[in-house]
């Protein structure tokens, strides 16, 4: 599992974990739409590093079965790749969304209980969102 890779294509990538103090756009303490992530890439072997626009992944998460789960914050990702050094799989630390002040998202998570999260991706070199 790695947040940093190498694709195929020899272009490095990593995911990190990415907030903002600001408060969410939904109604206070949903969290649904909040910052949770980040991806940069580089194309010259890591000497200059370029941010994507789109977050490879936010918090909410579609579960099988056509529901979703809202989390309050998603931290530590780690993906596992295939040999074609595809990303398959993200794991993230996720802190269940409670009910907290109103406030910004990323501090709801010192309100209740944190979990591993494993998730399907479909995430590509071009930082297609999860």
């Amino acid at each position: 599992m790695r947040s940093l890779w190498q694709d195929s294509e020899d272009n490095l990538h990593s995911l990190f974990h990415a907030f903002t103090s600001d408060p969410s756009p939904a109604p206070p303490g949903t969290c649904a739409g909040a910052l949770t992530s980040a991806h940069a890439f580089s194309g010259d072997g890591g000497l200059t590093w370029t941010r994507a626009a789109t977050p490879p992944f936010g918090n909410v998460v579609a579960l099988s079965g056509g529901a979703s789960l809202v989390v309050a914050t998603r931290e530590r990702p780690k993906l596992v790749l295939d040999a074609a050094r595809t990303p398959v799989a993200l794991f993230t630390g996720a802190s269940a969304l409670q009910t907290c002040p109103p406030a910004s998202c990323c501090n709801c998570k010192v309100f209740g209980w944190s979990f591993t999260l494993a998730q399907e991706t479909n995430l590509t070199t071009a930082g297609a969102r999860l």
